[in-house]
């Protein structure tokens, strides 16, 4: 909100630029929500299953079983992700499955579902991407994802594992 006070020497209208003066006042808003906190803060990347999804405070949070990537250590993981690719065999494992996180979903998230297509010998890639909301309507708790998180720890995307 700003308020304009005018001021002149002569008592008369202002006359020059230098005999304006504004005051704008300043307001600083409060916070009416708390924003889910979240158990991966710090991360940029993950792998694991959806075990649950929940609101609070009217954002979408998910309870992640977190996975391990075989041969790859998790502070790897954690900064650099892996790249979404058909694959054969057990490419990931959950070594522990007694402890979840809690991960916010940000606006606009998006899961991209991958599936495999065989060619022959040949594994190929189709990626379809869908809102993350919905798809959390009923999350398949079976499909192994990769999450990628904004620096609140929220998670914008989650690519399902394109395994054949």
């Amino acid at each position: 909100m700003g308020v304009a006070l005018a001021g002149c020497a002569s008592g008369g209208n202002p006359t020059t630029d230098a005999e304006r003066v504004t005051v704008t006042e300043s307001v600083t808003p409060t916070a009416s929500a708390t924003t889910p906190s979240s158990d991966v803060k710090g991360r940029r990347f993950d792998v694991g299953t959806v075990s649950g999804v929940k609101e609070v405070d009217g954002e979408l949070v998910l309870q992640l079983d977190r996975w391990t990537v075989k041969g790859l250590p998790d502070a790897q993981l954690a900064k650099d992700g892996i790249t979404v690719t058909p694959h054969t065999g057990d490419r990931f494992e959950n070594q522990n499955d007694d402890k979840l996180r809690t991960v916010p979903v940000a606006p606009g998230a998006t899961v991209v579902v991958n599936r495999c297509v065989k060619n022959g010998d040949q594994l190929g890639l189709t990626s379809t991407p869908q809102d993350a909301a919905g798809w959390l309507d009923d999350p398949n708790s079976k499909a192994v994802l990769l999450l990628t998180y904004d620096s609140a720890g929220r998670v914008v995307r989650m690519d399902t594992d394109p395994r054949c």
